[in-house]
């Protein structure tokens, strides 16, 4: 800030009314948030808190995170417009309300209002959030019609099958901080048919790229295993454990900075995993793709290349023999691959 003889107020030679008037401007828009907030009433306090919630719900499904948006006003300074279309559009992906979007919606459309007014957000995207509309009632018709017309009689009775382009396809990713990471945990996946918790526990230090290593532990079934890479993973690993900021935390899998190549200290959640892989899958064809779908994949790959049982079921960190076997698709012809010694190939 300067004054009319435009020295900075921090200056010595500023005035001591420039002080007080920056110091007083800076207490002002540190209070704007818990004057706003002051003035409603406490269900509508939780309504708020809650719709944020939800909003970092969707940040952590695209492998993002963002500041405290319910207590610090400087975290909206990373909010645009396209944040919240994108927001809103996942919110119908995943099922909720239409009225709760739009309640939503009128949230970040107030709270980026706070922020311009305590200067870390600006005019012009404010008035691009006021532009993102809430749904009508006609719309919120289609929508709805459209979600029952897709439960009615829906189950997820199978894994959805995935062939060897898609997989291609799923193991492929820019060379950015988040291709990277996500190249690491499609390539957990399908090359080691990992359990997506056990992706989310990981640490850095499970990895040896020198031996060509991965060390980590199945709570699940209680023990520790290794894994040799696969070659996709390696390269993935190397590549990922070589950008800035990987060093500052412990997780393996952590979040990046929405619109940046910024790594964050902090881990990701299963969940958070788990939206990341469906959003990777619909890319390129797959829909409702889950993690458990990619180790159904891995095991049936696995058992229908002359992997025994015995050997899948350790890979797979298995109890017993029962359950890989429950992992492994059925042939879509019942005989296929059957080998008899007194037949030869070509009869079949």
């Amino acid at each position: 800030m300067t004054d009319t003889k435009g020295k900075s107020s921090n200056s010595p030679e500023a005035s001591p009314l420039s002080r007080i008037a920056e110091k007083a401007a800076l207490s002002a828009s540190r209070n704007i948030l818990t004057k706003y907030q002051s003035s409603l009433s406490e269900n509508s306090l939780k309504r708020q808190k809650y719709d944020l919630a939800v909003f970092d719900r969707f940040l952590e499904s695209e492998g993002a995170e963002i500041g405290d948006l319910f207590n610090d006003i400087t975290a909206w300074s990373e909010i645009t417009w396209t944040l919240v279309e994108a927001f809103k559009s996942w919110q119908v992906e995943y099922g909720y309300s239409i009225s709760s979007i739009n309640v939503r919606v009128s949230t970040f459309k107030t709270y980026s209002k706070l922020a311009v007014r305590a200067g870390v957000l600006s005019y012009d995207e404010q008035l691009k959030i006021q532009s993102v509309s809430g749904f009508s009632r006609r719309e919120e018709h289609r929508i709805n019609s459209r979600r029952s017309n897709i439960r009615q009689g829906y189950k997820k009775a199978e894994p959805t099958e995935i062939n060897s382009d898609q997989v291609k396809a799923l193991k492929t990713h820019p060379d950015t901080a988040q291709g990277f990471r996500d190249g690491l945990i499609m390539c957990l996946l399908l090359d080691h048919g990992l359990r997506v918790s056990e992706i989310s526990d990981l640490k850095i230090s499970d990895l040896d790229l020198e031996t060509g290593h991965l060390h980590f532990y199945r709570k699940k079934v209680h023990k520790f295993q290794t894994h040799i890479l696969s070659k996709d993973t390696r390269d993935y690993a190397k590549r990922y454990l070589s950008l800035p900021g990987m060093m500052n935390g412990a997780a393996l899998i952590r979040r990046i900075k929405p619109n940046t190549s910024i790594i964050t200290p902090q881990g990701i959640s299963e969940r958070a995993i788990a939206y990341r892989v469906t959003a990777i899958g619909k890319a390129v064809g797959l829909k409702k793709l889950s993690p458990h779908d990619c180790r159904h994949h891995w095991a049936t790959v696995a058992a229908r290349s002359g992997t025994d049982l015995f050997t899948l079921q350790e890979a797979g960190g298995w109890s017993s023999l029962r359950t890989p076997r429950m992992y492994v698709q059925e042939n879509h012809i019942a005989n296929e691959g059957l080998r008899l010694s007194y037949i030869d190939d070509e009869e079949f």
